[in-house]
């Protein structure tokens, strides 16, 4: 996009053709001339400037619908749904905030500033700026009928809001990616007993009508059948160098000699400061290796280098050598995550998405359901964690650095999996499956 001013001002939006409402139209005070808000509905309130789009919505939900059938118009949940905290007077836009900083306001002059500025109400017990969620979905009686479109609805209710988010993320959660797309569900508006204020600084249990999202039931049915089938999958053998006690599921005894291949591997690595196979971890992440200087060499005293032939004639010593033991691998992602600058803040979104896309490469070969299960698997293995949203910066990179070669090609960087850490990765998920049930395995 050549104007840079619509570059950094639009978002990603469909038209919007419509709004769902949770209340009646508003009425006038007769006494005042003032507008008073509308009642609080039972059903939802379709409206449109366009009259033909009011008429198809109402042939096929009715005119006062408890429940309508959406699909979401986006992949992400903050595009899908948008939160903030706004301040109107007279029907105009004061201001927008995230409850501490104010991401658009309104100017003396009557326009609007994006420049970032604290709330005015930020440490006030009863803000002027008020909850709202906005969701944007498609409305299938709409979009068949060749209507394509945004429905937005929009609610001051933090009961509503709490509900609507936690649904799309359980959804996510369930599809082990943030994509909401062709996802089908159900808005519904449902009676239920909340909390309120009372005089005196009380609050009573009162009946109101919130608003619950849900994911179509065939939808859900599928996810389970898809998590059932890989739940159910016959475990593999135990990987190489573990003994599994096929009774308690515990692990026995490392096998004779493991105990040499484990030292030999971590000296291989070597201690702080340096990744998998020695490599300075500050060079793996940035991708630019300090140039080492050539050692001084003192003549005469130049160490005789055996000839190449004599070199083939002898048996090639891998003891040392990836795939490591499991145990060795888990310690050593853990020792690089502590050495991660601002490691302990949560995981930024590029490197969690890039960290997704390497654990899930891992497994190649295998279906998106199954790679899906075993990149949780692996963060369960990790870090005690069943998503990657609860990922550090640290925890992140720190795979990232395990799991993946970094390459920088003309400015761009990209990473490609291992094929020893998918070694590492296969006998991590192979012993999980065999300890399926018995607890979590502490290294």
């Amino acid at each position: 996009m050549p104007i840079k001013r619509l570059k950094a001002d639009a978002t990603a939006r469909f038209p919007r053709i419509g709004k769902l409402r949770k209340g009646s139209e508003q009425r006038v005070n007769p006494k005042t001339g003032k507008a008073l808000v509308g009642e609080d509905l039972d059903h939802f309130r379709f409206t449109s400037d366009d009259p033909e789009l009011v008429s198809l919505f109402e042939a096929r939900y009715g005119a006062e619908p408890q429940e309508v059938p959406v699909y979401i118009a986006f992949m992400a949940i903050d595009d899908a749904f948008r939160t903030w905290r706004e301040e109107w007077v007279g029907g105009g836009l004061v201001h927008r905030c995230d409850g501490e900083t104010c991401i658009l306001w309104r100017k003396e002059d009557g326009t609007y500033s994006r420049e970032k500025k604290p709330c005015p109400y930020k440490d006030d017990a009863e803000p002027r700026c008020k909850e709202v969620g906005r969701l944007s979905v498609m409305v299938p009686a709409l979009f068949e009928e060749g209507h394509v479109g945004e429905v937005v609805f929009e609610t001051h209710s933090i009961n509503d809001i709490l509900s609507i988010y936690g649904t799309l993320r359980a959804t996510v959660e369930a599809r082990g990616t943030e994509n909401l797309m062709g996802i089908g569900f159900v808005l519904r508006r449902v009676e239920r007993e909340i909390s309120t204020p009372a005089p005196g600084g009380k609050r009573v249990r009162r009946k109101k009508w919130l608003v619950e999202l849900q994911p179509a039931a065939e939808w859900f049915k599928a996810q389970l059948e898809t998590h059932r089938s890989v739940a159910l999958a016959l475990p593999p053998p135990a990987p190489s160098g573990y003994d599994i006690d096929e009774e308690t599921g515990e692990i026995l005894e490392f096998r004779p000699g493991d105990d040499l291949a484990r030292q030999a591997a971590r000296e291989r690595m070597g201690g702080v400061g340096l990744g998998f196979d020695g490599a300075p971890v500050d060079a793996v992440i940035e991708g630019e290796a300090e140039e080492q200087e050539p050692e001084d060499v003192i003549e005469g005293e130049v160490e005789e280098q055996e000839p190449e032939d004599a070199k083939d004639d002898q048996e090639a010593d891998t003891s040392d050598q990836r795939p490591y033991p499991i145990d060795v691998v888990c310690q050593k992602v853990r020792d690089i995550a502590k050495q991660i600058r601002d490691g302990d803040k949560p995981v930024e979104e590029g490197t969690r998405g890039s960290v997704c896309g390497v654990l899930e490469a891992l497994f190649e070969g295998s279906t998106k359901e199954i790679k899906t299960a075993n990149r949780h698997g692996l963060l369960r293995f990790f870090w005690d964690v069943d998503s990657s949203y609860k990922l550090t910066q640290g925890q992140a990179v720190a795979m990232r650095v395990w799991a993946a070669e970094r390459i920088k090609e003309n400015g761009k960087t990209s990473y490609a999996p291992l094929k020893e850490a998918a070694q590492e990765a296969m006998a991590i998920i192979n012993l999980r499956t065999h300890l399926e049930g018995q607890g979590e395995i502490s290294f």
